[in-house]
């Protein structure tokens, strides 16, 4: 499980104007107070689907093992809602993110031996990016937690643009 930790914990980051109009993202978005230091905040998106990834885990193993994962139980059982919310929320961003991005490899059949029948092998080549380059500039731009300790009770500034909806 540490493991896990490494790769789909989601620090918060603080993200420039320029950073900001590049990946398209409104400049109305929350940004950090003044005396917080400024700039926009932001998770990373790669990471935010392992997190996802790591919840579903977490929720496939907690229904066998509840034991294994006495911070779930807790949760769980103060809010309910959120964490129905929070498995249907990580369920469609990985299938946003498969059907975005879908790889254009294929599965194969083999024959092996003892197996009646032939056998998918699901070991196909992929492209891959460069993760461990991810977590370093994740890392390098992550906020202080003394920063962010307070983060959902923030209100938002006189002249903040507040959507009327949940987007």
């Amino acid at each position: 499980m540490a493991a896990w930790k490494r790769v789909a914990h989601i620090p918060l980051l603080n993200v420039t104007t320029e950073e900001m109009s590049r990946m398209g993202h409104s400049l109305d978005s929350v940004q950090y107070p003044p005396e917080r230091g400024g700039g926009y905040v932001a998770q990373s998106e790669a990471i935010h689907q392992l997190h996802c990834l790591h919840s579903l885990w977490q929720d496939h193993h907690y229904q066998k093992h509840p034991e294994m994962f006495p911070e779930l139980t807790e949760e769980r059982n103060a809010f309910p809602d959120v964490a129905e919310e929070h498995y249907e929320h990580c369920v469609d961003m990985l299938r946003q993110r498969l059907m975005c991005t879908p790889d254009p490899n294929f599965v194969v059949w083999r024959w092996v031996e003892g197996v009646t029948g032939p056998y998918a092998d699901f070991n196909t080549p992929h492209v891959c990016q460069d993760y461990e380059a991810l977590l370093e500039w994740g890392q390098s731009r992550a906020v202080d937690a003394d920063v962010v300790q307070d983060f959902y009770s923030w209100v938002p500034p006189a002249d903040a643009v507040v959507l009327s909806q949940a987007p």
